[in-house]
């Protein structure tokens, strides 16, 4: 059933710490017993305040809504009690792709195809939903604060590689084999979410991704940043005067021009948020099998659901430029002078492409240890690699390798930036150093106000060895040096990621200095050992300032 959570008046008194980005189960008195209400209240205390449980609450209204008078008004949708998942997918088939095999994991309720008179409303007339609930639900009109229906399907575990820590629920997939006569994938897509506008900022995301051969391609345009509540928004502010322990809290707007904020209901559409009309692009593999995984799924909890809209006929293979960096990693020694950077254009090549390119500091620091570089590249026709050059600062310190981050944007006509936008240069070090050859340490870049129940998520190239993943290869430090006990590496599924998960209920110490360390006897399947100490320093801030 469709649930209304509307909730309006909440106290609260601090007296519990987060340890990790996980649902924690708060105290709730034993007459509440409403699975739902329980799970809403834990979920709008830890967003809100994650310090804090709730004591009391005043009102709450529970409203029932009849199936029947959602998904025929304004938004009209055919769930799979009607069709079938090929159905599906073949609504949103373009030219140049061949589907070979559908996979389905959902319910019945949760996937469809969806018309609408209005194209202003979701972005475009038809397609395809999947949803976190139940995608009836996207119809209008927007009557209610927090559309809930659980589908009790479990998580998805690439989805939780996206939100390290958390839990997912209520996972919808679908999933299938496609073959392209051509080099690049394109679709259009809106993703929506009733987390809108309350959730920005917040531990609390429902999440969702576009797992192109497993690479997630949902990504905001002319970046690597993966579309998100937090990621695509208009900013938030919550004023909790009427609590005992009075704060606010606002949330600057974030890529707000790729947000509509539908809070006040001027779309027919039930969700409070959504975003603009956007492009998954990326290399496909030409004449041979790709497969493409399509997932959304509840965060931390059930409680609130989000969709994502597939434009129909859009799902295309056409021939791009692709420009991109030739690696995502390049090794120069700071007494070289220069080092030589290669950007790599592949498809057609016949027509003028420009791109831009820019350096942030790492680890390295611009001044000191290098020069900020920046500029644009021209692909003449027939041209296929550009390259080049950042200045390098020799200096007389003992530093280990450090590293400068470089980003492609703003390619041209055709072309698009395939998935190594960005990479890395390591500045390796020429001064003497007491570590042995086989202990060369690399300096990762650092991170300022890291959450104090942060999870870190380790992503490699190739896949590891799961019998070097152990806390001997995997720890943190603090400023001391000292080994912090309880936080243990766990592999991913795909043993292409690690995670750093503490135990039970810990949680760093706020305004801290920390090492995240990483062996240099961590080895590939393949027997191919790392070779090198990667350390990360990282600063914690408290998640309530």
């Amino acid at each position: 059933m469709l649930k209304n959570h509307v909730l309006k008046k909440l106290k609260s008194t601090a007296s519990i710490a987060i340890a990790f980005f996980i649902c924690i189960p708060l105290a709730i008195p034993q007459n509440y017993t409403s699975n739902a209400m329980q799970d809403f209240e834990s979920k709008r205390t830890l967003a809100q305040k994650p310090q804090m449980q709730i004591s009391s609450v005043d009102e709450i209204d529970d409203i029932t809504v009849e199936d029947s008078e959602k998904g025929n008004t304004y938004i009209r949708v055919a769930d799979l009690n009607e069709q079938s998942a090929e159905d599906i997918v073949s609504q949103i088939m373009g030219d140049g792709v061949e589907i070979n095999e559908v996979r389905y994991f959902g319910t019945s309720e949760s996937a469809g195809t969806f018309e609408t008179d209005d194209p202003n409303t979701i972005g475009f007339s038809n397609g395809i939903v999947l949803s976190s609930g139940n995608v009836k639900y996207i119809d209008g009109p927007n009557s209610d604060s927090g559309v809930t229906y659980e589908n009790m399907t479990g998580g998805d575990e690439y989805l939780d590689l996206l939100i390290p820590g958390y839990t997912t629920y209520d996972s919808t997939v679908l999933e299938f084999d496609f073959t392209p006569n051509e080099n690049t994938l394109s679709f259009e897509y809106v993703f929506s979410s009733e987390e809108y506008n309350e959730f920005v900022g917040s531990d609390y995301n429902d999440v969702f991704g576009f797992f192109l051969n497993g690479e997630n391609i949902a990504l905001i345009p002319d970046s690597n940043k993966a579309v998100a509540i937090n990621n695509v928004n208009n900013g938030y502010k919550e004023d909790f005067s009427e609590s005992e322990d009075y704060y606010d809290e606002e949330y600057a707007p974030t890529n707000p021009q790729y947000f509509r904020d539908n809070t006040d209901g001027h779309l027919n559409t039930e969700m409070d948020g959504l975003t603009t009309v956007l492009t998954a692009k990326a290399s496909v593999n030409v004449g041979k099998v790709n497969t493409i995984r399509l997932a959304i799924a509840d965060a931390g909890d059930e409680i609130l659901d989000s969709n994502v809209f597939i434009k129909a006929a859009s799902f295309t293979a056409v021939e791009s430029d692709v420009v991109q960096f030739s690696s995502k990693g390049f090794d120069c020694s700071e007494d070289e002078g220069y080092a030589t950077i290669t950007v790599e254009r592949s498809g057609n090549a016949d027509s003028i492409v420009e791109v831009s390119y820019y350096t942030q500091s790492g680890s390295a620091d611009s001044g000191v240890d290098y020069s900020s570089a920046s500029g644009t590249l021209t692909f003449a026709p027939g041209v296929t690699s550009k390259t080049f050059k950042i200045q390098l600062l020799d200096d007389d310190m003992t530093e280990g390798s450090e590293t400068v981050n470089i980003f492609l944007k703003e390619a041209s006509g055709n072309a698009f930036i395939g998935q190594n936008i960005q990479a890395k240069l390591y500045i390796e070090d020429n001064d003497a150093q007491t570590d042995s050859p086989a202990e060369k340490t690399v300096v990762w870049d650092k991170m300022d106000e890291v959450p104090t129940n942060k999870n870190f998520v380790i992503k490699f190239n190739m896949e590891i060895d799961p019998e070097t993943v152990t806390s001997d290869n995997f720890y943190v430090t603090d400023s001391a040096g000292d080994i912090i006990s309880g936080i243990n590496p766990e592999i991913a599924f795909n043993n292409l990621s690690v995670i750093m998960k503490p135990e039970g209920y810990f949680s760093y110490n706020s305004g801290s200095t920390y090492f995240l360390n990483i062996g240099s006897a961590v080895k590939t399947s393949s027997g191919k050992s790392l070779g090198q100490l990667v350390k990360m320093q990282f600063t914690t801030s408290d998640l309530t300032n």
